[in-house]
């Protein structure tokens, strides 16, 4: 269980125990029903807009830093 406001190693903390791209912004766990989202203040710096809208509801920009949004790799999970 992860708790918000603390801080985990992603290495160990979730790619070794969960799986999924250790270098994306979005990283899908195939072994676990699980999609990991990665964000930092200094994403703003290349362009992300990520932020909590509400307590219970989180904008995320998505992968890619140059042009539109495309649906492949991460931003082409589904979530249910």
């Amino acid at each position: 269980m992860f708790i918000v406001g603390n801080l985990y190693n992603r290495k160990k903390d979730i790619h070794y125990k969960y799986g999924g791209n250790q270098y994306s912004g979005i990283a899908p766990c195939a072994g676990h029903p699980y999609v990991f989202l990665f964000s930092s203040p200094q994403g703003e710096e290349y362009g992300y807009q990520d932020d909590w809208l509400t307590d219970q509801k989180y904008q995320y920009t998505g992968e890619g830093q140059f042009g539109k949004m495309e649906m492949e790799r991460g931003n082409k999970v589904q979530i249910f």
